[in-house]
């Protein structure tokens, strides 16, 4: 598999004057990691379980948010924030540690 470019990734692109500045909209951001997937970088990933583990604390990190919202709301919530920000990250570490090391 080759190295992607810059012409690679914004071929078809209808105004060719303002390539450099589709970079700094945040929907060309998207556009762009839309074409960098569909060209097939990611396919040489098949650890379903790595990326279910990422999964797992992307959602313990979210809930923390939740109780970092409602901080001064309910008692100790600063305090639970913290144990799913070291859940998600136990979590983020051993997929890491399982899947590329």
């Amino acid at each position: 598999m080759g190295r992607l470019d810059f012409e690679e990734i914004t071929k078809g692109s209808e105004d060719k004057e303002a390539k450099w500045f589709a970079y700094r909209d945040p929907e060309g951001y998207w556009k762009k990691a839309a074409r960098v997937v569909r060209k097939g970088v990611l396919k040489p990933y098949h650890n379903k379980t790595g990326a279910f583990q990422m999964l797992q604390s992307l959602i313990a990190y979210a809930i923390g948010v939740v109780f970092f919202k409602l901080d001064g709301i309910i008692p100790f919530a600063h305090a639970i924030w913290h144990v799913f920000v070291i859940l998600g990250t136990a979590i983020q570490f051993r997929a890491v540690n399982n899947s590329l090391i």
